[in-house]
């Protein structure tokens, strides 16, 4: 196939490994990793990724854990995405991520839903039922403990079928918490500036503040 990873990769101490991984050059085409798992289905098969990866840090102490990853190309139809993403302490992940794009469809990317992924689960309409977040509990747990910050920068994206332009979008999160310095976007032929509004993730109840 088209796949090839370049790099170092080092392991201290097997019972409780200590990773230092140095992945200088990676090139992956989805179509070559698509059948070693089904789950693998989401990724567009004519898509690829180019780019580099370092991780870091004691997996028996989690907090020790960082990894950063460089975006030279993500590429899947006409989408070319790049940008970096990293996270750290995975206890309390702190996260960033600079993102760009002239063209995102993030409908495309995510996939089409199989008819069982869209039947709803008993389990699910329980939840969901006494919880109009939508979000499970064990989920708003481990969303109070995750702080960090994003840009994503987009000239034209499409979602649930919706076309945005000239997307700006700049975010803080702490403890679950989004608040946005800048959110701005076109649709419907007008302008949507959205600056200070604030989503709370954790929250039992949907908790939002738009501007």
């Amino acid at each position: 196939g088209k796949t090839q990873v370049k790099g170092d990769i080092k392991v201290a101490n097997l019972d409780a490994p200590v990773l230092d991984i140095n992945l200088p050059e990676i090139r992956i085409a989805f179509a070559d990793i698509r059948p070693f798992d089904p789950s693998l289905d989401v990724l567009p098969v004519d898509g690829r990724f180019a780019g580099k990866a370092n991780v870091k840090g004691n997996t028996n102490k989690l907090s020790t854990i960082k990894a950063d990853v460089g975006i030279s190309e993500l590429r899947y139809g006409k989408a070319k995405i790049t940008g970096t993403l990293g996270v750290e302490n995975l206890d309390r992940p702190n996260f960033h991520f600079a993102i760009k794009s002239p063209y995102l469809n993030i409908d495309e990317l995510l996939g089409e839903e199989t008819e069982d992924e869209k039947a709803p689960k008993e389990e699910e309409n329980e939840e969901k039922s006494g919880n109009p977040h939508g979000l499970g509990a064990d989920v708003r747990r481990q969303l109070a403990k995750v702080s960090g910050k994003g840009s994503l920068d987009v000239g034209r994206a499409v979602f649930q079928d919706m076309t945005f332009k000239n997307f700006k979008g700049r975010l803080v999160m702490k403890n679950g918490v989004v608040n946005f310095k800048a959110l701005d976007f076109d649709i419907y032929g007008g302008h949507i500036s959205a600056a200070g509004s604030s989503f709370n993730l954790p929250a039992r109840h949907t908790e939002y503040s738009l501007k």
